[in-house]
């Protein structure tokens, strides 16, 4: 009777385990996972991005977690910073939401560049996708 539960316990460890490592593989699979550097911000048809801008970099971790630094240009057009720390959760279809955000991303060359199109606004957020249309550009690091 005691080798049939030590078998059943380590049967159900081992099933355990493996959909553990399952979910896992799946999360480090997804494309967006990585550091990402911004090379582009499109809006209405043109890159507007300017220097300042473009040293901005987010990292995308396997745990739905982000974390990274916008660089922005103030009215004065002054360089300033704003770190980030958020959320990201992929939906379906290339469809993913970063910070109650709508953002649609088509990825290219092999995965290490993406186009990230702002779907829906988020007035509460102020961060690198804040207009509701404008088009990022981002080149995995």
């Amino acid at each position: 009777m005691k080798q049939l539960f030590l078998l059943l316990f380590v049967l159900i460890n081992i099933i355990s385990c493996a959909k553990n490592d399952s979910d896992l593989d799946n999360a480090l699979s997804d494309p967006i996972i990585g550091k990402w550097q911004t090379k582009s911000i499109i809006v209405n048809g043109v890159d507007l991005i300017t220097e300042c801008e473009m040293q901005s970099n987010l990292t995308f971790h396997p745990s739905g977690s982000l974390s990274g630094v916008s660089y922005m240009v103030d009215i004065g057009k002054r360089c300033y910073t704003k770190k980030e720390e958020t959320t990201w959760q992929n939906n379906i279809d290339d469809n993913y939401t970063i910070d109650g955000t709508i953002i649609d991303i088509i990825f290219s060359e092999k995965n290490t560049v993406c186009k990230m199109t702002v779907a829906s606004e988020n007035r509460d957020y102020d961060g690198v996708f804040r207009r509701l249309g404008n088009v990022y550009v981002f080149k995995k690091k």
